[in-house]
């Protein structure tokens, strides 16, 4: 087994969770806090309140409740060297009221360099983590609720590692255009580990508010998040309808500002995110998202969606 990890591996791992939960930390399998949707990452994953449709799931499992079309979707995640991730989900309203959903995540390192504990090369090895789960979700009145079922898994060389999760969500619509949301993601327990310790899971509860404001065609959402063992954080963002079937959006991750990240990364755009997305083919529709860390540099993710009888 070639461990330890090389220092593009760590690299990786660190951009990855700290530009989707704003915690500057390697542990608890940070695969399972990258938001896999352009659009909600164009808002610094704000909208656990509004977000809707398939893309939204693995924010909050509420987001595909009251869907009026089955959606299914794909998102590549532009990353360093030939780091490269990918996720595909589906949401299909076949047993109504239930919306049924299921998807796939696969993050992959290339090719590795191993080192032993003196620093001699080892030989290269190939290191990656998966992510499948099932979910459902259903209207109640003025509630939406959702529930995913996840099993992961990771290789690092010859080690392995396993987990089973839960995520649960809740929406909720006050007055006309404002909403309520919830949502806990990853609770859940590790199968197998890298090590003889078993390394806890990033149990997060997500709170948020959504509001459209009425003579103006913007929507601002705001959202405050607990990881277990790590701060809480808070993030907000906005959308502006630019074009009748185009919108833009825009975010700040507040977790980003903190003291421990500024000696790896720079002032003038760390933490912000921006975005634009629309319609462009009758049942097709592309969301762009950029995340911005600094001098560590920034993410491009995108997102191809449709929707079908």
């Amino acid at each position: 087994m070639h461990l330890p990890i090389s220092c593009r591996t760590a690299t990786a791992l660190l951009l990855l969770s700290v530009a989707d939960c704003g915690q500057a930390s390697l542990a608890g399998f940070p695969y399972l806090q990258i938001q896999p949707d352009a659009r909600v990452a164009s808002t610094a994953a704000s909208t656990v309140a509004g977000v809707s449709g398939v893309g939204g799931l693995q924010l909050n499992p509420a987001s595909v409740a009251g869907l009026d079309d089955n959606q299914a979707q794909f998102l590549w995640l532009d990353h360093l060297q030939d780091i490269n991730y990918f996720n595909t989900s589906i949401s299909l309203k076949r047993y109504a009221p239930w919306i049924l959903s299921a998807g796939f995540s696969h993050l992959g390192y290339g090719s590795l360099d191993g080192r032993d504990e003196f620093g001699v090369s080892t030989g290269s090895f190939e290191s990656q983590d998966n992510l499948v789960f099932v979910g459902a979700a259903r209207e109640l009145g003025a509630v939406r609720a959702g529930a995913n079922l996840k099993l992961g898994w990771s290789t690092i060389d010859d080690a392995r590692a396993s987990l089973l999760a839960m995520d649960l969500g809740l929406q909720s619509r006050v007055g006309k255009d404002f909403l309520l949301g919830a949502a806990l993601r990853n609770a859940g327990k590790v199968l197998s580990d890298f090590g003889s310790s078993e390394t806890p899971l990033p149990v997060t509860l997500q709170l948020g508010v959504q509001k459209s404001l009425e003579h103006l065609p913007f929507t601002w959402s705001l959202a405050w998040e607990q990881v277990k063992g790590q701060d809480s954080n808070m993030t907000v963002g906005g959308e502006f309808l630019v074009a009748r079937r185009w919108h833009l959006g825009l975010g700040y991750n507040f977790g980003l500002g903190e003291d421990r990240l500024s000696a790896v990364s720079g002032e003038s755009t760390r933490g912000l995110s921006a975005g634009l997305g629309g319609r462009i083919m009758e049942d097709y529709h592309f969301h762009w998202a950029w995340n911005s860390f600094g001098e560590l540099g920034a993410l491009n993710r995108f997102t191809i969606s449709r929707t079908f009888p």
